[in-house]
């Protein structure tokens, strides 16, 4: 067997055991970048919409093979914790099963050749009929054994409210190096007959999914309302404000841009040495809680006028993390501590290095290390954990009563630690 066959039995295995695991957001291709996925009509970014209500999410991604291909794309409800539920398509669907992404344009005037897809759901072929979690897979070609990319948006149908606060007043220390999470969940009006059972709330820290936390009982019971008040599994790190940079012209550097140059056929961008900031003081920075925006000066259209850059991060360190592994996080490797986000050593020069191919724009990230053997990163050996840290929390609520076969997300919003980022 060559290695391409190799490759490709791989691919098809993982996926295979892809209908046990949780679905992300990613691309699974070389040749697929810049996939997000958001409803753009609301702030913060996030790829919810409200039952009933004409808003939509978009989904985005730039092909940069060079070879013509047709996308379609199939979309499936799932369960609070991503994985495929037991409804059947009737039940949470109107439309055809698979579709085509019909919206597409070329790249204008870049090194990088590409086309961009965009997809809104809903649309004329395909609307959803209950709330929770969905999945778009999107297909090359119709090859539904290989989806090049997943794409995960949740619809909610607001049933309850939720107040709540993120405080560096823990059970651990108070102005320390962790945030508190404490909310409460009022369901005046909504039927819930067993909320000890019945309810699983999800709380997330800037869209990362290593450290999110799954609720399946509330700490306190009142009548009508359900408490996580001082819960140890709602303490975060602190960590740091985002370090931030900006491609957005090869002509005017920003700040943490050492160098834009063209190297035949392609540009580089090379960043400043960032500096371990654990043993710093807290400094504001204005960012958009990891999140990354397409942009490219003086264009109207920066989703086809934008290049991607081979984007070089450094950072320095005399040896390497002998039990840990780093990595770069933020939208700009999906969250993901996956190879792709890994840093290498390297012995000569004395620090870890990485390589990104980044379309222009602005973007967010952080370094964080990753304990041999385990599956969640801190902030602490590089980034610091300080509380003075604006950090964004989202907090779904899903309920599925007894006989239900799926989860309804009856509740969704954001918490800020601090004040929130202005964007």
């Amino acid at each position: 067997m060559n290695w391409q066959k190799t490759i490709l039995v791989l691919v098809s295995l993982a996926w295979a055991l892809l209908g046990h695991a949780q679905y992300t957001t990613r691309s699974w291709g070389n040749n697929i970048k810049s996939v997000q996925i958001a409803n753009y009509a609301k702030t913060p970014l996030y790829p919810i919409v409200t039952l009933g209500e004409e808003e939509w999410v978009t989904l985005s991604f730039d092909d940069l093979n060079s070879e013509a291909a047709t996308y379609s794309y199939r979309i499936t409800h799932c369960t609070a914790n991503w994985q495929k539920s037991a409804v059947q398509e009737s039940e949470y669907m109107d439309g055809f099963t698979t579709n085509y992404i019909d919206e597409v344009s070329t790249s204008s005037n870049t090194y990088f050749t590409y086309d961009h897809y965009e997809l809104q759901i809903p649309n004329d072929n395909w609307r959803f009929k209950i709330s929770g979690n969905y999945v778009i897979e999107v297909f090359k070609d119709n090859d539904q054994n290989n989806p090049v990319v997943t794409a995960c948006f949740s619809v909610v149908e607001p049933k309850v409210s939720i107040h709540g606060e993120a405080s560096a007043r823990t059970n651990i220390s108070y102005q320390g190096k962790y945030q508190q999470v404490n909310f409460n969940v009022d369901y005046s009006g909504y039927t819930v007959k067993d909320p000890h059972n019945e309810i699983i709330v999800v709380v997330e820290q800037n869209r990362r999914q290593d450290n999110k936390v799954m609720l399946n009982t509330p700490d306190y019971w009142e009548k009508n309302t359900l408490r996580y008040q001082n819960n140890n599994q709602l303490i975060f790190e602190a960590g740091n404000e985002y370090r931030t940079f900006d491609i957005s012209s090869e002509r005017v550097l920003s700040d943490r841009v050492e160098s834009i140059q063209y190297f035949d056929p392609y540009f580089h961008a090379t960043l400043y040495p960032d500096e371990f900031r654990n043993k710093k003081q807290y400094d504001y920075i204005e960012d958009v809680s990891g999140r990354y925006i397409v942009n490219v000066q003086f264009s109207d259209q920066p989703e086809v006028d934008g290049d991607y850059y081979f984007t070089h991060f450094t950072l320095p360190v005399d040896q390497p993390f002998w039990d840990s592994d780093v990595y770069l996080i933020g939208e700009l490797t999906g969250n993901r501590l996956t190879p792709d986000a890994r840093m290498q050593y390297n012995p000569e020069k004395q620090c870890y290095e990485k390589v990104l191919l980044l379309k222009q724009g602005g973007y967010n990230y952080l370094y964080v290390t990753v304990p041999k053997g385990k599956n969640q990163a801190t902030l602490a050996a590089i980034e610091g954990n300080l509380w003075q840290t604006e950090n964004e929390y989202a907090i779904y609520v899903y309920h599925r009563p007894f006989g239900s076969k799926y989860d309804r997300l009856i509740g969704f919003t954001t918490l800020w630690a601090n004040s929130p980022s202005a964007y």
